[in-house]
């Protein structure tokens, strides 16, 4: 996947696929040993059929799903409208060096499903009421009308209900139509399906070019014990709850994904373990990325324009695991290395019993750029946080170490105390960090110093890729300030 700006292509390389009568020979006894491919065509399809040319095809997911074994590809035709349908994998796994391959060729799923107009019941002038209880845990559904215009949802404690507005609980959703009006003048649907794609107790399932929208809970939703889960070129956008999440014992990598228009963009919790590679996450109602227990990576990745924190790293919990609150899965364990982080109430926050490095980010236009929570372990090196709003660097009695790093204009709280540009020297006297750290205007040059890419990303081919792109080097095995020809602007 390829971001400039806001567009999106898919891979421009070559997708490797096994196709029909061609045979495998399995490094693992008892693999499959020859591979086909089963074809969807939500149109001209047929579940009666076994699906092995792309005119024979089969019209639904399910079917296709149900025909698939280790070392085969389920393959979405192309030029489809959206399909009303999501993918699931339950209890149906590859093996290792023969996952199920799932290519989706830039396919779109939604959770959309129009309400007819005979089932919505007049509850008094011009407000109407449509019983579906779908609202429950971290299902959010929402209605949109035919127009692709979001119903926007009034909060519980407004009353009566604002004309064009919905109000949207466990037994149904409300709706006021402007005057005269009815639901069928709005042609409205309503996110009625939980996710886009949903994998339980699966593993070695590989997941490319497709997209999730409008779910009423995730895009991309992983549940139970999963491993060797591999996901490439994906999107989640407009989605109720998260982009992308896995949960409980799942293990999952992300090479090449665009996570926007959700509540989160990226919420993984419990015990699971991820790696995200050249991810864009962008304009979510909350947290751009949010890990909540077991361990994560995070490179070569923007997060930008999220309404609250960037990143964020808390603690987890996991007692439906029979997991105890000191099992060390439960202190989040997050890397961030090479990262562009921009605006945000935190670029990066991590809270009590969160364990972070962070190397060679970006980190910018924050209201607080980093937050370090006591009871923390912090690990920030080679970094520039420039241009906050409040300031650049918060710590409040984190174990850890912060070096090599550039802070613009400077200004940090360390426990209580609190220092402007112009305290550098004594904030490094009273925390013992930052030796090797200044307080200076970034200067970005091809050469000394350091280089920095802006937000554009390329995955599966050469260009730009987020972040600080050189280390600070090491002289005689002692490290070297790589901003020590950095100057402040004297007009600052």
């Amino acid at each position: 996947m390829q971001y400039t700006g806001h567009r999106v292509r898919p891979f421009a390389g070559n997708i490797v696929v096994f196709w029909a009568g061609v045979c495998l020979s399995g490094f693992l006894a008892g693999t499959t040993a020859c591979a086909k491919i089963v074809y969807v065509d939500p149109v001209r399809g047929d579940d009666a059929r076994a699906g092995l040319t792309a005119n024979r095809a089969v019209r639904t997911l399910a079917a296709g799903v149900r025909l698939c074994g280790p070392g085969d590809t389920l393959r979405i035709l192309p030029g489809q409208a959206p399909l009303a349908e999501s993918l699931r994998f339950v209890g149906r796994s590859g093996r290792p060096g023969n996952p199920i391959t799932v290519d989706g060729g830039g396919a779109v799923l939604t959770g959309l499903r129009p309400i007819p107009a005979e089932k919505w019941r007049k509850r008094g002038a011009d407000l109407w009421w449509f019983p579906n209880s779908r609202r429950r845990g971290s299902l959010r559904p929402f209605l949109m009308a035919g127009t692709g215009h979001r119903i926007p949802e009034a909060p519980p404690q407004v009353d009566p209900l604002p004309v064009g507005t919905a109000r949207w609980n466990r037994e149904g959703v409300l709706f006021r139509c402007a005057a005269g009006l009815t639901p069928a003048d709005y042609a409205l649907r309503g996110a009625l399906a939980a996710s886009g794609v949903a994998i339980v107790n699966a593993g070695y399932i590989t997941i490319r070019n497709l997209v999730c929208e409008y779910f009423a809970n995730d895009g991309f939703n992983v549940h139970g014990s999963c491993y060797g889960l591999r996901f490439e070129n994906i999107e989640a956008r407009h989605n109720g709850d998260d982009g992308f999440s896995v949960h409980e014992d799942v293990g999952a990598v992300v090479n090449g994904g665009w996570f926007h228009e959700n509540s989160f963009g990226i919420q993984d919790v419990n015990a699971s373990r991820s790696m995200y590679c050249g991810v864009l996450v962008e304009n979510n109602r909350k947290h751009g990325v949010n890990f909540v227990g077991g361990f994560h990576s995070l490179t070569d990745s923007v997060c930008r324009g999220n309404a609250k924190d960037q990143i964020r790293v808390d603690r987890g919990s996991a007692t439906h695991m029979h997991m105890t609150r000191d099992n060390p899965l439960l202190s989040t364990t997050v890397y961030l290395g090479n990262n562009v982080v921009l605006g945000g109430r935190f670029g990066i926050a991590v809270t009590a019993g969160g364990r972070l490095s962070v190397r060679s980010c970006y980190i910018a236009g924050a209201r607080t750029g980093i937050l370090a929570a006591s009871g923390t372990v912090v690990d920030i090196f080679g970094c520039v946080v420039t241009n906050c709003v409040q300031r650049e660097l918060e710590c409040h009695a984190p174990e850890g170490r912060f070096n090599a790093n550039v802070y613009w204009p400077g200004r940090i709280r360390w426990g209580e105390s609190i220092f402007k540009s112009e305290g550098f020297g004594a904030y490094r006297s009273v925390s013992g960090q930052d030796a090797d750290s200044a307080a200076v205007r970034p200067v970005y040059m091809e050469t000394g110093g350091f280089l920095l890419s802006g937000p554009k990303l390329s995955v599966g081919a050469a260009g730009l890729v987020p972040g600080l792109r050189s280390r600070p080097p090491v002289a005689g095995g002692r490290l070297r300030n790589p901003f020590s020809t950095l100057e402040a602007d004297p007009a600052e």
